[in-house]
């Protein structure tokens, strides 16, 4: 069976794409002509890049110190092993890359890029916390935290930077004061 792989031009495409926030489209293709479409979704986070590949239904991840040097190689052989069934055999993580972003970052960043749907954080303390992001009309986005006892919504900043640092911000004042409520 012929193995899928991307073209030179994805793979150079990928070195730049590593450096950047989006979803990008590659096609791979075996040598006898079969092609199939994976979609790469990279976040910049603090200390990590984290990248979601789909294809053909399936989703697999994995997250990339940022100062790695090799990064594009290390997408492209990620793609390909997603796309020919081999992730489980593929060692790309070196010894405690996959600490340097925490779930909760890697989910409210995305929530930020994506600027829509429903997120449950897994934080501590808190079993129903629940993220809301949607668009305004204007192509603001508002994110509401709430759980079963109070919400609050935020306006978030047009820059997605700046977006995730509010949004940080105010899910840790919501925890701490939803903590201090429970307490009290």
């Amino acid at each position: 069976m012929s193995r899928l792989k991307l073209s030179d031009q994805s793979k150079q495409l990928l070195t730049a794409q590593v450096r950047l926030t989006g979803a990008f489209h590659h096609d791979l293709k075996t040598g006898t002509g079969t092609n199939v479409q994976a979609t790469a979704e990279f976040d910049q986070c603090t200390s990590a890049i984290h990248l979601a590949v789909a294809i053909a239904g399936t989703r697999n991840s994995v997250t990339m110190d940022r100062k790695h040097r090799n990064n594009g190689r290390r997408a492209a052989r990620f793609i390909e092993a997603c796309a020919n069934g081999g992730v489980e055999s593929l060692s790309l993580n070196e010894a405690g890359e996959h600490e340097l972003a925490t779930d909760t970052e890697i989910m409210l960043r995305h929530a930020v890029r994506t600027g829509k749907g429903s997120y449950h954080p897994r934080l501590a303390g808190i079993e129903d916390l629940r993220l809301i992001v949607t668009p305004t009309q204007r192509g603001a986005l508002v994110a509401t935290l709430e759980t079963d006892d109070a919400s609050a919504q935020i306006l978030l900043p047009r820059s997605p930077g700046e977006a995730y640092a509010v949004l940080t911000e105010h899910l840790e004042r919501f925890i701490t004061g939803h903590r201090m409520a429970m307490i009290a």
